[in-house]
């Protein structure tokens, strides 16, 4: 109701969003098709006092839309960063049916020790994403979760009924999800290992177990690296540029999905070539339109890939507070359609606002940071701003990640399609700086990093990248895929001096002679048998 809600509204680019009031009360919201590639970056806003901080409250919404898909998304937050929800609890997000159907749906949160016993002030936040046609808001409401609603909500679904059992488990499955052992289906055999990197042994239905026969498992990748496909050792040239053989840009300034204020250029001035090594720049400077400029570089069909490759990156980063540099990677063909559904593989991210933390992290239509269902892994790296290789190896079962040849984090394929496994697909490299936006700059309150606090950009900030190198890790060496336009694949370019040979990955201790008593035979990754009249004994012994 515009006579009585004062709501505000926020548009990712300016002329996107059109908004009017109905006399009877209602909103309608319209969206050019231009902006349905953009997700959750148009918003409805309106500022909001809870003054029960021990209270429980809903936020509830009431919508419809012309065209089936459009989705929405509500929560309660303090204001800075948009997805910090009061409370700490889940927002909601939801699918509409299209054809004018009118469709309710509610969260529940408790303000308790988030608020510090004091009364709760911050906004109530429509996020619009992929909106189709015409999004109509027949009613928004914030109530104690003890009023009844208008009209009264539908009774809770009966809890799902257990799922049925399976006959056998299917490749990458865990035979125990179940609480008892269901066999592995057809020749895949039964393998212990820990397989997230996180300490918790579990098994998985694997092809082959790592016991010294071809290793089809999730983790264990080569001690060497296999046999190099493509790489790039940034030789010096006259030009300064890089081998456009090799390289392409991504251009702009569109915030890039995420709110960056960077306008990304192909100019020696972003992205240079000296003493051996790729520079990208990211630096304060006025330039169409824009408060910084950087660069990100791309081998999209210069340089594709896919399942069965290790790549190597050894780079330094920027610290300054408001930098996003990052090592990632996107499919070539979007097969499965707009992100997230084809998939992102992020290689190395770091934000200026967590110096040392870095993520390596996976997205899919299943799992993505949009619903809070990403799978990553951090690790600490405490000189981030040193020379450091960033690896993922890649294979049909799983793909890991390392930092200097230490693993701490893998993905391991479901086998149940691609909502949860799209990269099966050819995706490319891309290296880049990015300045601001949502996670970038979430420390920053709002606001543009300074261009006069050397901590943030008052300095040019510099990622070096000494190589990148990829290798086949399948016997014979598999080639990479055919390029689309472009021409041939390039060759690997001959090594500099100063570059240092990839990490070799940890190889497996020693194998002993058979296991002690209370000693897990599994310990070294591979079956050592128990020692004399000893028997093997699968349970929860820790608790």
């Amino acid at each position: 109701d515009s006579a009585s809600v004062p709501w505000r509204t926020f548009e990712y680019a300016a002329g996107t969003q059109s908004i009017s009031f109905a006399a009877a009360g209602g909103a309608r919201i319209t969206l050019p098709s231009a902006a349905r590639a953009e997700w959750w970056h148009n918003q409805l806003l309106q500022n909001v006092q809870l003054d029960e901080p021990s209270g429980a409250y809903e936020l509830c919404v009431r919508a419809s839309a012309t065209g089936a898909g459009s989705q929405v998304q509500i929560s309660v937050d303090a204001d800075a960063p948009t997805f910090a929800v009061a409370g700490g609890g889940a927002r909601l997000q939801y699918s509409l049916a299209g054809g004018g159907a009118v469709m309710d749906a509610c969260f529940y949160f408790a303000l308790g020790a988030a608020a510090g016993g004091a009364p709760f002030s911050g906004r109530i936040v429509l996020d619009l994403g992929k909106v189709t046609g015409e999004l109509s808001i027949c009613q928004i409401s914030l109530r104690a979760a003890c009023d009844e609603l208008d009209p009264p909500s539908p009774p809770p679904a009966p809890p799902p009924s257990p799922p049925p059992t399976v006959v056998c488990t299917a490749l990458s499955g865990d035979p125990w999800a179940q609480g008892q052992n269901i066999a592995c289906c057809g020749q895949l055999r039964s393998c212990l290992g820990d397989w997230g990197g996180d300490g918790r042994w579990h098994y998985l239905c694997l092809a082959t177990c790592s016991d010294g026969a071809a290793d089809s498992s999730p983790v264990g990748p080569p001690s060497a690296p296999g046999t190099l496909v493509w790489s790039d050792e940034f030789n010096d040239v006259a030009d300064g540029k890089p081998d456009l053989t090799k390289w392409g840009y991504d251009l702009g300034g569109s915030g890039f999905g995420n709110h960056e204020l960077q306008q990304y250029t192909d100019r020696v001035a972003n992205a240079f070539v000296a003493n051996g090594e790729l520079v990208i720049k990211a630096q304060c400077e006025a330039y169409e339109g824009m408060q910084f400029t950087s660069a990100r570089l791309t081998t999209k069909f210069k340089g594709d890939i896919g399942p069965g490759h290790r790549i190597d990156v050894r780079a330094k980063l920027p610290t300054g507070r408001g930098t996003w540099p990052a090592i990632w990677m996107l499919p070539s063909d979007w097969k499965f359609g707009n992100w997230p559904s084809s998939g992102e593989i992020d290689i190395m991210e770091h934000v200026g606002c967590d110096v040392g933390k870095v993520h390596g992290t996976v997205h899919t239509k299943s799992y993505n940071h949009m619903l809070n269902t990403q799978r990553g892994g951090t690790r600490t790296v405490a000189d981030v701003e040193a020379w450091h290789v960033y690896s993922v190896v890649w294979k049909e079962a799983a793909i890991s990640f390392y930092i200097d040849g230490v693993a701490y984090h893998t993905f391991v394929n479901e086998g149940t399609g691609f909502t949860e496994w799209p990269f099966s697909e050819r995706f490319h490299v891309i290296l880049n700086v990015a300045v601001g936006g949502d996670w970038g700059g979430y420390c920053l309150g709002g606001r543009a990093p300074s261009c006069a606090d050397d901590t943030e950009m008052g300095v040019p900030q510099h990622m070096f990248v000494d190589y990148v190198r990829i290798y086949s890790t399948q016997t014979p060496a598999a080639p990479l895929p055919s390029p689309s336009p472009g021409g041939p694949l390039s060759s690997p370019s001959p090594p500099h001096l100063k570059s240092l040979p990839p990490a070799p990955l940890p190889s497996p201790p020693p194998t002993v002679a058979c296991t002690a008593l209370s000693d897990d035979p599994w310990a070294q990754g591979h079956n050592v048998q128990c020692c004399g009249q000893l028997r093997f004994c699968l349970g929860d012994w820790g608790g």
